[in-house]
């Protein structure tokens, strides 16, 4: 009897070790005829299959570093629900310095508005109420009628550059290349209207909102057949002249594209000035801005009077990892800078994310900034797909992290991906730029297994959407294998 239960076992074992085989087989083939193809002949293409609870690998081929675009934003965010936790909130404090005289209402000081990096003030991504509001409430519960000072944007806990210091001309002035400051608002970006008339013709622009007078354009944009908006801002932070070059879609009476804020700390002081007069509170003197690199930051003694909390970290994850917010990435690596080596700098918050990940042996990857959108970003499929089996074994966070993930044929970044294998399976993070394509996340496969995956291409030649579409083919293709 023995002997027939341990014939068993091992037939069970061969055959179980034959579907592996043969599954591994059969994808070596697809992955072969996935690299044949003209527009890869000179490409470089990686990819990283592993049990997402075990870590065992499935399916590999040569692991070598590439640039993965976004989703790097899962190493950042992981790292945030790790070392932040999933409840931490910015906390912006309404400040006031001076002295107070109760019976007239005079203060005879500054109102400081003291920001924490709190990425999502006035986000679109959050149903959040008035923050303007909240700070004129605070001031008025506080009885302040006049100030005999400034209004104060204090946006000094954040330094160094705004923007990672090796992004790209093109990217900077656009919306999603807005950078990470101590003070945020409307996630960092304005809008621009324009109007266009026929094919060729120049456009015209008709406001900015919100507006902002200090803004100077140069428009070289013109009208286009084509139905896609492609201009672009050249603007570094700060700089005051835009220059907009493209096209966007003829005969529009509104066009909207979207820009970079040069200095979101200043457009904020600037609101507070203007909303605080508009409820009738008098102001001595002009609003300012506070920042790290200030020589007298001012040590007068500051009264709370009001504070403004952002959403969870769970909720900014969820939406940085399903819409693709480099602003909240940044914010993030800038926040774990703080919390790790106590400087809210890009460079602070890389190096303490790849310390993290290396005392959990998920090391070897090089981190530029937090949002994936530097060229100077490199990571193996393996080194990822690590920390995604992490997240999933290893992680008290495991659910919060895994809910941020876009599903599929149904939400965020992932909702053109329709293929009916994969809909509803596949939980991934994407990553496109040009000549860059990637995804990263989750796969429950046909046979019930649920693995972890890293798939990146760089250098392809051909649409960026036909590459993606390429790669989710191959991507049903281990659905059915494994």
């Amino acid at each position: 009897m023995q002997i027939v239960k341990s014939v068993f076992l091992l037939v069970f074992l061969l055959f179980l070790s034959s579907k592996s085989v043969y599954s591994q087989t059969g994808l070596s083939i697809y992955f072969d005829e996935f690299l044949s193809g003209s527009d890869l002949k000179y490409a470089s293409a990686s990819i990283y299959i592993a049990d997402a609870q075990t870590g065992d690998s499935l399916f590999s081929n040569k692991q070598i570093h590439l640039v993965p675009a976004s989703i790097m934003k899962l190493v950042t965010s992981a790292a945030a629900l790790e070392l932040l936790g999933p409840e931490m909130k910015f906390e912006t404090l309404v400040e006031t310095t001076g002295i107070q005289d109760s019976i007239s209402g005079l203060l005879d000081g500054d109102l400081i508005i003291h920001g924490s990096g709190d990425p999502a003030m006035g986000s679109e991504f959050f149903n959040s109420p008035d923050i303007f509001q909240e700070i004129i409430n605070s001031v008025k519960r506080a009885g302040i009628k006049s100030i005999k000072g400034s209004v104060v944007a204090d946006a000094s806990c954040f330094s160094g550059q705004p923007i990672p210091k090796t992004w790209i001309w093109e990217d900077m002035g656009n919306y999603y290349g807005a950078g990470a400051y101590g003070i945020s608002i409307y996630d960092n970006y304005y809008k621009i209207h324009f109007k266009s008339g026929k094919p060729g013709t120049a456009t015209r622009i008709r406001h900015t909102s919100p507006g902002l007078k200090e803004l100077e354009f140069v428009n070289q944009v013109r009208s286009s057949s084509v139905n896609r908006d492609l201009a672009f801002v050249f603007a570094a932070p700060g700089q005051t002249k835009q220059i907009i070059t493209g096209t966007i879609p003829a005969n529009r009476k509104d066009f909207v594209v979207k820009a970079a804020i040069p200095n979101p700390p200043l457009t904020f002081a600037a609101t507070v000035y203007e909303r605080l007069k508009n409820a009738g509170v008098e102001i001595s003197k002009d609003y300012q801005v506070l920042l790290a690199e200030d020589h007298s930051p001012g040590t007068a003694p500051r009264n709370v009077i009001g504070k403004i909390e952002s959403p969870a970290l769970s909720e900014i994850v969820y939406e940085l990892n399903h819409m693709s917010v480099n602003l909240f990435a940044e914010a993030l690596a800038k926040k774990i800078g703080i919390h790790i080596k106590n400087e809210g700098a890009t460079s602070a918050g890389t190096q303490a994310i790849v310390e993290f990940w290396d005392s959990l042996d998920c090391n070897g990857f090089h981190l530029a900034d937090g949002s994936g959108l530097s060229r100077f970003n490199a990571i193996t499929p393996q080194q990822l797909t690590k920390i995604l089996v992490y997240m999933n074994r290893d992680s008290k966070h495991k659910q919060i992290f895994k809910a941020s993930l876009p599903v599929a044929g149904k939400n965020g970044t992932m909702v053109f991906y329709q293929s009916p294998e994969l809909k509803g399976k596949l939980l991934a993070k994407t990553g496109s730029m040009t000549g860059v394509r990637s995804f990263a996340g989750y796969l429950t496969t046909a046979g019930g297994r649920e693995i972890a995956f890293s798939f990146i291409v760089n250098h392809f030649n051909g649409p960026s959407f036909g590459m993606a579409q390429k790669m989710e083919k191959f991507l049903v293709k281990v659905y059915n294998e494994l």
